[in-house]
């Protein structure tokens, strides 16, 4: 089911004002934590993970859009982030996963018992790449799809605190066998439901500058989102507080690590949606905002050591699918079809 705006009486909406301001100017870590949410008519799924887990579920069946068509009642994607190497010509830790490709900034000196070492914002401006079939995808599919986003907390942190959700945004990307393509705004503060934006809220297309922002309030407990695309002015925001699992805990974002990411989403029976070639894609004017005000870019250089650098690695034929770069507050997440034993030394 989708997420519904009735959120908190005090999880207030960004006015679009300072959603303008901002443009001038992308999961849960449930450690051991058991979720059971029944469903109208469907059996009982509990979920227990001990590593790191985004749940996408109930596309919506509205408006038409070729989302709705991809039949699938849930989604699972879960980032395996146990295994690291450091690239001798990079600073940064990689982190190989067959989900994620980019830029993870860790909260430096984060405390879980005080909000004031923490992110409570993450933004970008998302270029809309163009998309084509794939030369060597591990699978021929109908459907090629990858999502890009920017988000919190989705990034599995060892210093306790709870369950903690992460809270995204961004814009879902497929396209077809015969050419067409589509991309699609959405939102999703996990364990709840992804909300997908119709055209009408926001209409996206190739070339597009799509501007979000991601912030949190009240250690985390409520979230505010905006999304502005900067060809045509149009803006969707929503509020909400929150998520709170069925008989279960909430899942705050407190704001432990901030996220640049492109990703494969999978089914829940763990059958991963195939990567299309989006060539190189773009996240401008990036930057990631403490309680305090204090902000830094995604790979700062400064702090290398609290930087991640994630990378989509399909296991079965041990290809590399993305190759991520950071300049300033520029991001750059390339599609590549390498073999994993080329990146081995570098």
């Amino acid at each position: 089911m989708a997420v519904h705006a009735t959120a908190h009486e005090s999880c207030r909406l960004e006015p679009p004002a300072a959603v303008k301001a901002l443009a001038l100017d992308h999961t849960v870590s449930i450690m051991e934590t058991l979720i059971s949410r029944p469903k109208p008519g469907r059996p009982q799924r509990s979920y227990k993970q001990v590593t790191f887990v985004t749940i996408l579920r109930s596309l919506p069946s509205t408006a038409g859009s070729n989302l709705a068509k991809m039949k699938p009642d849930h989604f699972l994607t879960a980032v395996s982030l146990g295994s690291a190497c450091t690239a001798q010509s990079t600073p940064y830790v990689p982190f190989y996963s067959s989900e994620w490709g980019g830029p993870v900034q860790l909260a430096e000196n984060f405390n879980s018992s005080s909000n004031t070492s923490a992110f409570n914002l993450v933004e970008a401006t998302l270029v809309m790449p163009h998309l084509s079939i794939p030369q060597n995808p591990r699978a021929r599919v109908d459907r090629y799809t990858v999502a890009s986003w920017i988000g919190l907390d989705g990034f599995p942190r060892s210093d306790g605190g709870g369950p903690r959700g992460l809270w995204q945004a961004g814009v879902f990307m497929s396209i077809w066998e015969n050419g067409t393509t589509e991309y699609s705004g959405f939102y999703e503060w996990v364990p709840s439901d992804p909300v997908f934006l119709t055209a009408s809220q926001l209409a996206i297309c190739e070339g597009d500058h799509i501007r979000v922002m991601i912030n949190t309030t009240d250690a985390g407990y409520c979230g505010t989102t905006t999304l502005t695309n900067l060809n045509t002015s149009q803006t969707f925001a929503y509020s909400q507080a929150a998520p709170t699992a069925w008989r279960g805990p909430t899942f705050p974002a407190p704001g432990s690590s901030a996220e640049w990411i492109m990703e494969a989403a999978a089914y829940l029976n763990t059958t991963k949606f195939v990567l299309p070639d989006w060539g190189n894609a773009s996240m401008l004017d990036a930057r990631a905002c403490y309680v305090s005000g204090d902000c830094v870019v995604p790979g700062d250089i400064d702090k290398p050591e609290d930087t991640r650098m994630a990378v989509v690695l399909w296991n079965e034929t041990q290809t590399v699918n993305t190759q991520s770069t950071v300049d300033g507050s520029s991001v750059s997440i390339a599609y590549v079809e390498l073999p994993f034993s080329s990146q081995l030394g570098q």
